[in-house]
This record gives C-alpha cells, sequence and structure tokens, in this order.
C-alpha cells in the first residue's frame, strides 16, 4: 500500500503482549524499515492492549501531525470491528482487509469468526451506555 502511493504515512500500532521484549508496533516499524520504508514516513502507537485502544491512543498521533483520513488493515474477520471502532473514534476510515491471515482453516477460521461476532456485538452493546 505505500509502495503503491495508496498512503504517504504509516501508523502500526499495539503494546508489549505475553512478556514480550519489544512491542508489536516496534517489531512492525523495525520490518518496515528493513524493507524500505523511510523512518519519517512511520509513526508508533505502543501502548494498546486491544482494538478499541489501537484507535483511541492513534487520536492522539493523529492530531499531532494533522492526519485526517485513515486505511485500517487487519485481518478480514476483524475488519468489520475494527473500522467501526475507527469511524466511533471520529477517523474517516476505508478498509484494507489483509490477503493473508493466521486464519486459515475451519478450525481456526470459526473459533476467530465467533469470537470476532461476540466482540462486535459486545463493543456495539457498549457504545450504546
Amino acid at each position: 500500500l505505500y509502495e503503491n502511493d495508496y498512503v504517504d504515512k504509516i501508523i502500526f500500532t499495539g503494546g508489549k503482549t505475553n512478556g514480550s521484549e519489544l512491542a508489536e508496533a516496534v517489531v512492525s516499524k523495525n520490518y518496515a524499515i528493513a524493507h524500505n520504508v523511510p523512518e519519517e514516513d512511520i509513526y508508533i502507537e505502543d501502548r494498546s492492549m486491544v482494538t478499541i485502544e489501537n484507535f483511541r491512543f492513534v487520536a492522539e498521533i493523529a492530531e499531532l501531525h494533522e492526519l485526517t483520513d485513515f486505511l485500517v488493515v487487519s485481518d478480514p474477520l476483524h475488519m468489520k470491528r475494527a473500522l467501526q471502532m475507527a469511524e466511533d473514534t471520529g477517523f474517516e476510515a476505508f478498509t484494507s482487509p489483509t490477503t493473508t491471515s493466521e486464519y486459515n482453516s475451519l478450525t481456526t477460521i470459526v473459533p476467530f469468526f465467533f469470537r470476532e461476532v461476540g466482540a462486535y456485538m459486545a463493543y456495539s452493546l457498549s457504545i450504546g451506555d
């Protein structure tokens, strides 16, 4: 997406999980730099532990750098909830589901799908409070 000029800047999100030494956002940034993305085009949000925090913390980065529209990249099964959260955070957001996924067989897709359905319903109910 970056190489084809669909985006000018990249914001990687994700904090440290499961005792990791590095935050997910830092690992992603390092990967991008190793693949020729200039560091000045990368921002990181390394505090979030869940999806809604991704967007809340990215909102701070967006305001600081005057970013207004976003291309959300995530697993296809996660995209509906992620897009809803992005829009609820006030972003003009578009989607680009990943073409690969760790959920690639019935034994992994089905549980993740039902997890996402439940998480989407819980989130939808919580924003009504």
